[in-house]
């Protein structure tokens, strides 16, 4: 077979290794995880229920204290009504926090239910995008599936600038990673399982 036709055919199994998406590659795998992380952000980091208020004695006020700063909420001086022992109901006084028109872009009213059957909102935003696949392991069947174990990078953008406040940073070191991420990729592991239609995250897949 002369020389251009074995070079041909060699470059056509090579495109059609790399179109097929169930081999195991990096282009997969990364598509695989975006396809999750798509999913995952808008990420709710501050799960909060607003309106809200709270005696202005109230312990540990420094989210409020720290959304506030940032100019996410508004605190209103206001009152509740309290029981006292051997006092009956007493007047307190109270902050009331509320949304300010910046925080109304990132709030949703129901994230995630809560035991009783009551909901929390949450302060959701970001977005996320896999920047490297650094390592991956030879796919292998666990319990009748094949997976590999994929280390990866990513970087999160669209943050708002009031999510970079040093406060909050101090009260959420996701949050704080994910800051950081556009200088210092965060790094993951993640499991990814081969369907009919290609590689698909492990959370995907078990939902």
């Amino acid at each position: 077979m002369p020389m251009r036709l074995i070079v041909a055919a060699i470059c056509s199994l090579a495109l059609s290794a790399c179109s097929d998406p169930k081999a195991a590659s990096e282009k997969n795998f990364k598509s695989a995880i975006q396809a999750f992380l798509d999913i995952e952000y808008p990420r709710c980091y501050v799960l909060i229920k607003i309106p809200q208020t709270l005696q202005a004695k109230s312990g540990d006020k420094r989210l409020f204290d720290a959304l506030t700063k940032a100019g996410v909420l508004t605190a209103t001086e206001s009152q509740v009504e309290v029981n006292m022992p051997f006092k009956g109901k007493q007047l307190e006084s109270a902050l009331k926090y509320d949304l300010t028109d910046e925080g109304k872009k990132f709030y949703r009213a129901e994230v995630e239910k809560r035991v009783f059957g009551d909901s929390v909102g949450g302060l959701c935003f970001g977005k996320a995008t896999v920047t490297e696949i650094t390592n991956f392991t030879e796919p292998a069947d666990i319990f009748g599936v094949k997976v590999s174990r994929v280390q990866y990078g990513y970087a999160v953008s669209a943050l708002p600038a009031w999510s970079k406040s040093t406060e909050l940073l101090a009260l959420y070191p996701q949050l704080k990673a994910d800051v950081e991420s556009e200088a210092k990729p965060v790094k993951a592991i993640a499991g990814v399982v081969l369907t009919h239609n290609g590689w698909m995250h492990e959370k995907l897949f078990s939902r």
